[in-house]
C-alpha cells in the first residue's frame, strides 16, 4: 500500500510538471505572436510611408 502511494505521488508530480511546462510554453508563444503582430504592423506602416515618399517624389 505504501508503494502504492509513493507511486501515486510520483505520477501527481509529473503531471504537475508537465502542466507548469505547458503554461510556460503557452505564454512564450503567446508573447511571441504579439511580436510578431506588433511587427507586421510596423512593416505596413512602413509600407504606407514608403509608397507616400514615392508618390510625393514623382510628383516633383
Amino acid at each position: 500500500m505504501i508503494i502504492l502511494n509513493l507511486f501515486i505521488g510520483v505520477i501527481m508530480n509529473g503531471m504537475q510538471e508537465l502542466e507548469k511546462e505547458s503554461e510556460k510554453s503557452q505564454l512564450s508563444s503567446t508573447s511571441s505572436a504579439d511580436a510578431i503582430g506588433k511587427l507586421d504592423n510596423a512593416l505596413v506602416e512602413l509600407k504606407r510611408v514608403r509608397e507616400l515618399m514615392v508618390h510625393n517624389c514623382s510628383r516633383n
